[in-house]
């Protein structure tokens, strides 16, 4: 039976429309469009509006004030059936009421009952003895979601077995007050299951009438797998709020403590102890014992068993607590000695002994390097630091130096010195693909009270050439002697200038040895020429000059411009031009060619 529906096939849409008012044309009761796209077929289509448009008039029928009873499903987005519950309608102060009981939370009998019982409480018909039979179609949608992970009937209305946006578990109660829904939810990583399901039930219940079941539903099975697995099993910390977390980065694990939380002022609080400063053990007493001042139940008197997985982290390498013999509380005050490594790119930089120092309000941190003062040495320098805050004895011997400091000390000893400058760095600039698009010598500095920087780029000057200008710029600040020779060459600095072969109209790779001055080729006209253009800056513009290598030659035209460059600042200037590159060799024999024939 297709009343109320209509078929749409234009170039816009394809479906079926349902549309119907109530009170001839009074008011618009349903209106809305099946499309064949969304629920893949002309006949799926079909069948979905003719189930709309079905619940429509049940509803239209509601609005005259009878009591009724219906069963009633919902569609998602794919047009696949999301839920379905036994609805019941009543008159109620003017208006029409609903009430459903989900076939998610009750069984089918239950749910027709309770939606029964409901009717009948407000002044309906007395209900039958026996439901209507359970369509096939119920049948098949029950059978499809009590194996998904929605879990089946719960036996309780507005209590669900859930999974949240953490990926955790939990029994969840929802009620209703003042028109704004409540939620309260109960972890399986914290609770049993069946606890858990008890408290949901039982706070439920303080806020309707209806029956609670005695005996929570079977677990499912998707539960018991998730309970079995490394690190989602419930909570065996043998103390409420207090549980062991971890976190990882890059699919690395970075970070594993033992958490105690709580409740104040209608607040979460919570508080965190490493593994790796503490120990397993000793975190969790910590834990414990925060949790203990906030609710006052008894303490346990041991530690649960170190998992398998945590064993396996703390001997992996890098991941050992700290043996440094000053372990203290982080957010005491007492942050300790520990060791530490810079990394860039992956390379270990530098290794130190850091100590951290709470002292008004803030956490001061205060480092010793391994190269300068060695192993033991740093170690002591960091103690005794921290001794001077806290009054605690210093311990009388050094941890063994591990594997890792020993094989970066012998790299470094065996690497060659390189020359460094203060306030002379090497950076790049990346593009945002990832790939390195420009690399300088930067020099830093202060003047007035203001930091300062400027750049020189490789590309321009070269790697040595930029290197001299950024020491000298940087020594008419501070004074101190310029090295005599410049730091090698990074190989992936190497790298990057082999790649930038010139592929485009300006010479990327060359170096013409002074700032603003750099050689291009052009195609005007279908006629391609090469020339050396000088760029300044005056009055707020940007102006240009350039000389043609045919009229002027190569280094005629690049002495040309240097000397126009010149004129407009007062930088140093190269007396000998850079290499002629293969690719203007070439272009000049082509053009000496073309030349000869057009003569």
């Amino acid at each position: 039976m297709k009343y109320a529906i209509t078929r749409i096939d234009n170039n816009r849409t394809e479906g079926w429309r349902v549309c119907f008012s109530a009170r001839s044309g009074e008011r618009k009761v349903a209106n809305k469009t099946f499309t064949d796209l969304r629920y893949q077929g002309r006949k799926q289509a079909l069948e979905a509006a003719q189930a709309y448009r079905d619940e429509m008039f049940i509803r239209r029928k509601s609005v005259s004030g009878k009591y009724t009873v219906v069963l009633v499903r919902s569609y998602n987005v794919t047009g696949a059936i999301s839920s379905i519950a036994w609805v019941a309608r009543f008159p109620f102060d003017g208006r029409t009421k609903t009430r459903s009981f989900n076939l998610r939370d009750h069984s089918y009998e239950d749910a027709w009952r309770l939606a029964m019982n409901e009717r009948v409480k407000h002044g309906g018909l007395p209900a039958p003895k026996n439901p209507p039979p359970m369509p096939e179609w119920v049948e098949q949608w029950l059978l499809a979601t009590s194996n998904s992970k929605d879990g089946g009937a719960t036996g309780r209305t507005g209590v669900h077995l859930m999974r949240n946006k953490h990926g955790s578990i939990c029994w969840e109660a929802q009620w209703v007050v003042s028109g704004h829904r409540q939620r309260k939810s109960w972890a399986l990583r914290k609770y049993s299951y069946e606890e858990a399901w008890r408290l949901a039930v039982e706070e439920r219940a303080k806020h309707d009438d209806l029956p609670s079941p005695k005996e929570p539903p079977p677990m499912p099975k998707w539960v018991e797998e998730w309970l079995s697995s490394a690190g989602k099993r419930p909570n065996t910390s043998g103390r409420t709020g207090v549980f062991l977390v971890r976190h990882s980065r890059a699919g690395r694990q970075m970070f594993v403590g033992w958490v105690a939380t709580w409740r104040s002022d209608g607040k979460l609080h919570r508080k965190t102890w490493s593994v790796r400063k503490h120990g397993y053990a000793g975190a969790w007493r910590l834990a414990v014992k925060e949790r203990a001042r906030h609710d006052g139940l008894p303490v346990p008197k041991a530690a649960p068993p170190i998992p398998k997985w945590v064993e396996e982290w703390l001997s992996s390498a890098g991941k050992r607590p700290n043996t440094s013999g000053r372990i203290k509380p982080r957010m005491s005050g007492h942050a300790g000695v520990r060791l530490k490594s810079t990394c860039i790119r992956g390379d270990i930089q530098t290794v130190s002994w850091e100590v951290s120092i709470r002292a008004d309000g803030r956490t001061k941190k205060m480092s010793w390097a391994v190269p300068k003062y060695g192993y033991v040495g740093a170690w002591r320098l960091a103690v005794e630091e921290r001794a001077r805050h806290d009054g605690l004895p210093v311990p009388k011997a050094a941890p063994p130096m591990p594997k890792w400091v020993e094989e970066w000390m012998e790299e470094v000893q065996t690497k060659p010195k390189k020359p460094k400058r203060a306030g002379v760095t090497l950076t790049c600039q990346h593009h945002p693909d990832g790939t390195v698009q420009y690399i300088c010598w930067r020099a830093t500095y202060t003047l007035d009270g203001m930091p300062k920087s400027r750049l020189w780029s490789i590309r321009k000057h070269g790697y040595v050439g930029a290197w001299a200008l950024a020491v000298e710029e940087r020594a008419r600040h501070d004074g101190l002697p310029v090295p005599k020779a410049a730091p090698p060459m990074p190989k992936w600095v190497e790298e990057w200038l082999s790649s930038r072969s010139n592929t485009s109209r300006c010479n990327r790779a060359n170096t013409s040895g002074r700032t603003g001055v750099s050689l291009h080729r052009n195609n005007t006209g279908g006629k391609e020429f090469v020339y050396w253009e000088a760029m300044w800056r005056s009055a707020g513009k940007t102006l240009k000059k350039r000389w043609s290598i045919l009229k002027h030659g190569y280094a005629g035209a690049w002495a040309l411009a240097v000397e126009e460059r010149a004129r407009h600042d007062n930088l140093p200037s190269p007396t000998e031009p850079p290499p002629m590159p293969r690719w203007v060799e070439e272009w000049l024999e082509d053009a000496a060619v073309a030349a000869l024939t057009e003569a």
